[in-house]
């Protein structure tokens, strides 16, 4: 299976899981994954499936879209940055 880079999403799945007090346990479980991968993401030090992803985003609340789209701005960012 594919690896989905969450690489500018960590903060965002901390802040949400935070803001619905819901632990790294509870959402590791959720997500079919270790507490240790909950973790990574989190940090930013980790890719996962899309699929995972999906399953955050939908314990979570999250509109997956939403995401994407921020991934596609803070790409551009830095792509500009990078040319400059």
């Amino acid at each position: 299976m594919s690896s989905f880079d969450l690489q500018h999403v960590g903060i965002i799945l901390r802040k949400k899981r935070k803001e619905l007090n819901v632990s790294q346990e509870k959402l590791a479980m959720h997500s079919k994954v270790t507490v240790q991968t909950i973790r990574n993401l989190e940090r930013n030090d980790v890719k996962t499936s899309f699929v995972v992803f999906l399953r955050i985003c939908d314990y979570l609340d999250i509109d997956p879209k939403e995401i994407m789209v921020l991934i596609r701005i803070l790409d551009e960012i830095h792509a500009e940055e990078r040319s400059e």
